[in-house]
C-alpha cells in the first residue's frame, strides 16, 4: 500500500454487535491452583501376566478371523 499523505481510515463491514447498557468489564482470572494430591506409587503387573492378557486377546482375534476365512470358504 502505497500512500502519498499521512492519511488513513478504516472500514468495518459487518453485523457488529448492539450498544452495551454498561461499559464492558473482563471477567476475572481463574483461581490459582492448589498443590496436587501426594502420588501414590503402584504396583506394577509382572511381564509374563501382561504378556499373557496380551496373547489372550490376540489368539482370540486370530480365531475370530480363522472363524471368518472358513465361512466364506463354505459359500
Amino acid at each position: 500500500m502505497v500512500m502519498k499523505e499521512d492519511k488513513s481510515s478504516n472500514m468495518y463491514i459487518g453485523y457488529g454487535h448492539e450498544a452495551l447498557s454498561a461499559p464492558y468489564s473482563m471477567p476475572p482470572p481463574p483461581p490459582i491452583q492448589g498443590e496436587p494430591d501426594d502420588v501414590i506409587e503402584q504396583v506394577d503387573t509382572p511381564l509374563e501376566d501382561e504378556n499373557a492378557l496380551f496373547l489372550a486377546e490376540k489368539k482370540k482375534e486370530l480365531a475370530e478371523s480363522a472363524e471368518d476365512v472358513g465361512d466364506d470358504a463354505d459359500e
